[in-house]
């Protein structure tokens, strides 16, 4: 699998030793986040939306109405930027201006194809239920021509990305008696160390539960 080509928008600049090009690095983080922030210019001003996205591939996928205004923007031809995001943790150092975020992050910039065909869309909406739950798309209702017609899929081709990512392994160099840490700091003694943090599926809560755990959460 090969690396991504930097181009000058996805060119890393600052903290150049936690980006990386790396194909397989940065699919990794596709796959594993859960929500995507699409980003474009809309009538004159930017947008920003958050939603939810699976990747086939070398192609990644959102969904929304129709009516929406950011799909509406890509179906006109507006081109996109694309960030997913995984929050790992913090890194609490001697001093405030080394404290951290542990992370890993993609961005992504392409022009999205809006999907006409109805039969490929419903496709691609079935992939999207079966990353969700495999085998579900085979028990559930199927979309009618009219429901397909009112949902938007556009398909954006990972081309032109990037990653960055601070994580544990690099924690050292600003904890204590890590290479960036001032002589200065060593005066001080708050708590040092990483609290870190990971996004875990809990149990399924049947429907017919629903109703009486959302009575209890509201006494």
């Amino acid at each position: 699998m090969s690396d991504f080509e930097p181009t000058e928008r996805t060119r890393l600049r600052l903290y150049k030793d936690f980006g990386s090009y790396d194909r397989e690095k940065i699919y990794a983080i596709i796959d594993e986040s859960h929500i995507c922030h699409v980003s474009a210019i809309v009538d004159d001003a930017p947008y920003i939306q958050a939603t939810r996205h699976w990747r086939v591939d070398d192609k990644v996928y959102m969904h929304g109405a129709v009516k929406n205004k950011m799909v509406n923007a890509f179906r006109r031809g507006a081109e996109a930027c694309l960030s997913f995001s995984l929050f790992d943790g913090y890194c609490l150092t001697r001093s405030a201006f080394n404290h951290a975020v542990l992370y890993r992050s993609a961005i992504v910039f392409a022009k999205g194809r809006f999907v006409e065909d109805l039969d490929e869309k419903r496709e691609h909406l079935r992939e999207s239920i079966e990353r969700v739950q495999p085998g579900r798309w085979a028990v559930v209702r199927q979309p009618t021509v009219e429901e397909l017609k009112m949902t938007g899929v556009v398909e954006f081709p990972l081309m032109e990305a990037s990653g960055k990512a601070l994580s544990l392994e690099v924690t050292p160099l600003i904890l204590p008696g890590g290479p960036l840490e001032v002589e200065g700091d060593k005066n001080v003694s708050p708590w040092t160390g990483v609290i870190p943090y990971q996004l875990t599926e809990a149990a399924p809560i049947p429907s017919g539960d629903i109703p009486s755990l959302i009575a209890k959460r509201s006494d």
